[in-house]
């Protein structure tokens, strides 16, 4: 009879700690925003420096394609968008691009200049969409254009220049 109780117990306690590290785990709770020492530091910096690369190169293919100038644009942060009700409807507009996303496509970039503004999209496999808002009486997409882009990889962006 110990020896079921036994059993039993470490079932439940394996249970509760799987369902506790995966809880974890969707909270990010197994990284950090902010680094707590300098090697968490270091490996912020490289991870933002990637991403700000991979980011730069996606959104250069798409600006390629269209006669676009961002110079008096300010791109807008995905954080700022929803977090800040003066986006709102913003948030719409957002939010209905990303409802279609497939897997593989890249998180939309979007850049604001007063009532007007650009969302850029990039599909997984390689189309370029970009969204042309302007805020009406609340943000709108006023027109989409679409193009043949390159596929891009996070890994090619990123990969070590290879030296002879």
């Amino acid at each position: 009879m110990n020896k079921k109780i036994m059993v039993i117990l470490f079932v439940v306690v394996f249970i509760f700690s799987t369902i506790h590290i995966a809880f974890a785990d969707q909270l990010n709770l197994f990284s950090f925003k902010s680094p707590s020492n300098q090697g968490e530091l270091k490996i912020k910096e490289k991870i933002d420096g990637d991403l700000f690369k991979f980011k730069s190169a996606v959104n250069e293919d798409i600006l390629k394609d269209f006669s676009i100038n961002l110079i008096n644009f300010k791109e807008i942060s995905h954080e700022e968008i929803i977090g800040n009700q003066e986006y709102k409807s913003l948030q719409s507009v957002f939010f209905s691009i990303l409802k279609g996303q497939k897997e593989g496509d890249i998180l939309p970039t979007v850049y604001l200049s007063g009532e007007e503004g650009y969302i850029l999209e990039k599909k997984a496999n390689g189309k370029n969409f970009i969204y042309h808002i302007q805020n009406q009486n609340g943000w709108e997409i006023v027109k989409t254009d679409k193009s043949l882009g390159k596929i891009i990889r996070f890994e090619d962006v990123n990969s070590p220049q290879k030296t002879k």
